[in-house]
């Protein structure tokens, strides 16, 4: 069963009840309200009938008392007692005594139902009046009460049933072409209900948002994947077309020395890209995090890049204390060895210095380079993937930046370049401590 036909439904049944409830209220109230009505009458004439008697017709109600007992809702009939024994009376198919109890009660009056009669009973020394009149007329117009009642919930609640399900209908039926476009994401159509200034339209306008961040991941992911299948297979087509050259013609030992070169600056290239990526596909999945001191992970880094440092004449160098993140020390790692090999990358003279403390209650890592520098417009956009700065011509996958940003992002830091006055590079990484 659809949306549309359970709201109807529950509407319906909520309506329904609603109006069963009222009937019964007002019935309740109507019944106690007509019986309250006929004690008072029936005191009246209980009163009236005394009254006769204290003037001392005991043997014979007089005309006018008679008319009192009769009203036009209905006749009352009289039974007069004194000392315990019937003295007069007027009543036809009347059962006597009204109400039994009443003799042996020490009540100056009472009113009760007794044997299908409301009776009034009135004590004054040793007379005693019953007024009574039959339940069953009261008791068929509540029966005609209960049945148009009943009737009239039930067509209102049809009533309302329909009403309500033409309503839903039209409030629905937005959604319904909202779900309908759901199904077709990659169509060029517009979102329905765009307009509506009600929860719908709040609905299709956070589903045109949702569907362009959906359309514009999409484009980002289709490019990465372009550029990571380019970036792939420019290092092995030229892996593989040297080794072949190499191999159609004869070589000496300087020449396979210099292929083999070759082929192990490609195969690094292709290990550092597919550690990159094996590591943009860990923070997508989740990382395990746990307390780890930054300071070790930069030393490890440090010590394993040091001969290349050395290899072009730089100094490398680790400064600051331990400082523990809570973080995936493998991850962090790999971040750390991006940072720290794309400053010696850039860097022809002069130092790497690498700085590892707390700053404003927070680990801070720093990597500072005397290299090229870069462009300022460009400071933010090398974190994009496959995105390099103004210097193409040595060796890199431009995934690199992107990897640090993944990883730093994933674990709630932030990780920011500056221009270092007169040229170089600082790389900022703040995270939260452990």
């Amino acid at each position: 069963m659809n949306l549309r036909w359970r709201l109807a439904l529950i509407s319906s049944f909520v309506t329904l009840l609603a109006l069963a409830a009222l009937v019964i209220g007002s019935g309740l109230l109507l019944e106690r309200v007509r019986l309250r009505d006929l004690d008072e009458e029936l005191g009246v004439q209980a009163k009236v009938v005394m009254d006769e008697i204290a003037d001392g017709t005991r043997s014979e109600l007089s005309l006018s008392v008679a008319d009192a007992l009769s009203t036009a809702i209905g006749s009352s009939v009289a039974w007069v007692y004194e000392n315990g024994q019937l003295m007069t009376g007027d009543g036809i198919n009347a059962p006597e005594p009204l109400e039994p109890s009443f003799f042996s009660s020490p009540q100056t009056s009472s009113v009760t139902s007794h044997a299908g009669w409301r009776v009034y009973s009135l004590r004054r020394s040793a007379m005693i009046v019953q007024i009574g009149r039959p339940l069953a007329p009261l008791e068929r117009v509540n029966l005609s009460y209960w049945r148009i009642g009943s009737a009239t919930a039930l067509l209102a609640a049809l009533l309302a049933g329909i009403t309500i399900t033409v309503a839903v209908n039209r409030v629905t039926e937005p959604l319904e072409r909202l779900a309908q476009r759901v199904q077709t994401l990659e169509s060029g159509a517009p979102i329905p209900a765009l307009g509506l200034r009600d929860e719908v339209g709040a609905l299709a306008r956070a589903l045109e948002g949702s569907l362009g961040d959906l359309r514009r991941t999409r484009a980002r992911e289709t490019r990465f994947l372009a550029d990571a299948a380019h970036e792939l297979r420019t290092p092995v087509t030229a892996l593989l077309t040297d080794l072949e050259h190499h191999a159609a013609r004869p070589r000496s030992s300087s020449d396979d020395r210099a292929v083999l070169e070759r082929s192990t600056r490609t195969a690094r290239h292709l290990r550092d890209l597919a550690s990159n990526l094996l590591t943009l596909s860990q923070t997508e999945r989740g990382l395990d995090k746990r307390p780890v001191d930054m300071f070790e992970i930069a030393a490890n880094v440090v010590d394993r890049n040091a001969s290349l440092a050395a290899h072009k004449g730089l100094e490398i160098s680790l400064d600051g204390h331990p400082a523990a993140a809570l973080g995936d020390a493998v991850a962090l790692e790999r971040a750390v060895e991006n940072l720290i090999g794309n400053a010696i990358k850039f860097t022809d003279s002069g130092a790497v210095r690498v700085t590892v403390g707390i700053h404003d209650q927070r680990v801070q890592l720093e990597v500072l380079d005397t290299g090229i520098g870069m462009n300022p417009d460009l400071l933010e956009a090398v974190f994009e993937a496959f995105e390099r700065g103004a210097e193409t011509r040595r060796e890199g996958s431009g995934l690199g930046l992107a990897v640090v940003k993944s990883v730093i992002d994933a674990h709630v830091g932030t990780v920011t370049l500056h221009q270092h006055a007169p040229h170089g590079i600082r790389a900022v990484v703040s995270l939260p401590r452990a």
